[in-house]
């Protein structure tokens, strides 16, 4: 099987196309070009895509995969809740993963899923003890 097309290759068919020459003659001077430098040429067809703007499609995102269940605007309010949480119940109660997800207001997805699309979009979720009173401390017979 031939290589794909290069970059250089690329430039060179979309050059010569602008300039006029017809799919055929792109394909002459590229098939040229590879049996000087001893590589297999690809098929005419794909020359043909090439230049009719159905394939080589660069900078586009891709598209295979599964699709991402958080997008950063999801992991931001789910990091915002996660926040205001800690806040209003002065760090005596955890932060769980479910509880974020359920209070972000976010879809519903394994815990797992969060953590790693809090890794990915870089909010590290530093882990911090929780803080008792010292109240809890004197009724538990401390001190």
């Amino acid at each position: 099987m031939a290589p794909h097309l290069t970059l250089v290759e690329q430039s060179r068919a979309l050059q010569a196309s602008a300039k006029g020459q017809t799919p055929m003659a792109v394909f002459d001077t590229l098939e040229k070009a590879r049996q000087r430098k001893g590589v297999a040429m690809v098929n005419l067809t794909v020359v043909r895509r090439f230049l009719k703007g159905s394939t080589h499609k660069p900078g586009k995102k891709e598209a295979r995969g599964r699709k991402r269940i958080y997008s950063r605007r999801n992991v931001l309010s789910m990091n915002a809740a996660r926040r205001k949480y800690i806040k209003e119940t002065k760090g005596t109660k955890r932060a769980t993963w479910k509880l974020v997800i359920r209070k972000g207001r976010v879809p519903k997805a394994d815990t797992t899923t969060a953590a790693r699309a809090f890794t990915r979009e870089a909010r590290y979720p530093t882990y911090t003890f929780i803080r008792f009173s010292p109240f809890w401390w004197v009724a538990a017979g401390g001190f």
